[in-house]
């Protein structure tokens, strides 16, 4: 009776062992998952970061192409005036 009294107790001892080291390896299993899942955040959100700044750049390229078309019409309007300016002067020299 007392060696099955003792065999009991050795079984429960195991069991709690057992029991214990299951649950702190659960809680490992936890632990890294949430740490993975942590990861898989912060790259979606470098990502999205990223994203946001190339699209960012796309709208000043496009926003200094435009200005590059107004200051190309701007010259163009003032090479062009300039122009007209010298043949006005020069018929009007000859004229009077």
């Amino acid at each position: 009776m007392r060696s099955d009294y003792k065999l009991t107790q050795a079984k429960l001892l195991v069991a709690r062992d057992t029991i214990s080291i299951l649950t702190k390896k659960g809680l490992e299993q936890d632990s890294i998952i949430l740490d993975y899942s942590n990861l898989v955040v912060r790259k979606d959100s470098i990502i999205q970061l990223k994203s946001s700044v190339i699209v960012e750049r796309e709208s000043e390229i496009k926003d200094l192409n435009k200005n590059i078309t107004t200051l190309k019409n701007q010259r163009n309007g003032a090479i062009i005036g300039g122009g007209v300016l010298v043949i006005l002067t020069i018929i009007l020299g000859v004229v009077f």
